[in-house]
């Protein structure tokens, strides 16, 4: 008999026949055998009938079932009929011995029910919390998760048999318990593929943090705000980035720990992934000290130029001066619509003036240099006055 897998979730195995069809099928054998004995012919009558002076019957006298007998026998039948008496008693008590006989088999079968959360766990249930994204587990609850049904898997091949004797029936045992492992095995790959998603993920976003930080590092500037702003990412920034990345990298390597615990092959390319993800730290913080002499390269080139800008402003202020001086020679009324003018544009490029005041100031203390004092644009302002009013 074949202790077969449930065909229906949460219900128990079933044998491969039922109880009642074996004692059935026993007894179907039984009397069918007797028909098969009751068809042997006598050769010695067919071949030396002339030895025979009585006429014998054809067939081999054996044991038959009286009850089998039709109506109408002869005087020798019923002698017969009497002396195969036993045999109705012997069938009796073969049919009782055989219900005896498969009594074990339910009883058997009912060991079985220290097994129903086996028989119950489903593969595609336990599959969507592995993959359930609002609560996901951590790398310790899936080590967890993959060495408790490694556990069972261990514990249901050394409790279940292959095959056992039950009473007179020899029970096979191997698919029903292949069938229960084989959940186990499932669940344990795939926990395992989820933790290498799970590493795989961290491996993936570590390396797009770390180039976005080294794409903004290695930015040439072309301004000194542009300057400044990346020497305040390197100084501010960066340090707060990398540590929230060395927790991931943690988790990363911990995750690929568990599966290297579980000689968990990987192909080359994860392998320098993983491998490429924890140098990040290091490479970038390489790359900010050869960077930095960039910049103070950078920030040279930038301060001449400002310096260079400088200059050309000076003389433009002497230029606005000597024009705001002349405005006192014009005294003719007629004039005044050439003095309108003249003020008009005066006005802007004091004001463009002020705002490049304002601008060379404010770079100068950004890059840590005393600011240059201007006071002959405030002096030329006071002196616009009057005209401008």
């Amino acid at each position: 008999l074949d202790l077969s897998a449930i065909r229906k979730p949460k219900e128990m195995p079933i044998f491969s026949q039922d109880h009642k069809k074996i004692v059935d099928f026993a007894l179907w054998l039984y009397d069918k055998a007797i028909e098969e004995m009751q068809q042997i012919m006598q050769i010695e009558t067919k071949i030396m009938h002339v030895f025979f002076k009585t006429v014998l019957k054809a067939n081999l006298r054996v044991p038959f079932r009286p009850q089998k007998r039709p109506p109408g026998l002869t005087r020798v039948e019923k002698k017969e009929l009497e002396d195969n008496a036993w045999l109705d008693e012997y069938d009796e008590k073969l049919k009782a011995g055989l219900i005896i006989a498969v009594k074990p088999l339910e009883a058997y079968r009912a060991l079985y029910v220290q097994y129903k959360e086996e028989f119950n766990l489903s593969v595609d249930e336990e599959r969507k919390k592995l993959e359930d994204q609002e609560n996901p587990m951590t790398a310790q609850d899936l080590k967890r998760y993959i060495n408790k049904h490694k556990e069972m898997e261990k514990l249901l091949h050394s409790e279940i048999p292959k095959r056992v004797q039950v009473s007179v029936f020899m029970i096979e045992c191997k698919d029903l318990r292949k069938a229960l492992i084989e959940k186990h095995t499932k669940l344990v790959e795939e926990a395992k593929l989820t933790l290498r998603d799970r590493a795989k993920g961290f491996t993936a976003g570590i390396c797009e943090a770390f180039d976005a930080m080294k794409n903004k590092i290695k930015k040439i500037p072309s301004t000194i705000e542009d300057l400044t702003n990346i020497r305040t990412y390197i100084s501010s920034e960066v340090p707060t980035l990398v540590e929230k990345q060395k927790g991931d990298i943690e988790k990363m390597m911990e995750a690929y720990d568990i599966l290297d615990e579980y000689m968990e092959r990987l192909p080359r390319e994860e392998l320098n992934s993983k491998w490429s993800a924890f140098r990040k730290p290091k490479e970038l913080g390489e790359m900010i000290d050869e960077q930095k002499g960039v910049l103070l390269k950078k920030e040279e080139s930038l301060f001449a130029s400002m310096q260079g800008s400088q200059t050309d402003f000076k003389e433009e202020l002497l230029k606005i001066e000597d024009i705001v001086g002349n405005l006192k020679n014009y005294v003719d009324i007629n004039q005044y619509e050439e003095v309108a003018k003249k003020t008009q544009t005066l006005r802007e490029r004091i004001k463009e003036c002020k705002e490049k005041e304002k601008k060379f100031n404010h770079r100068e203390s950004l890059l840590n240099k005393p600011p240059t004092d201007y006071g002959q644009l405030k002096q030329i302002e006071k002196d616009f006055v009057p005209y401008d009013n």
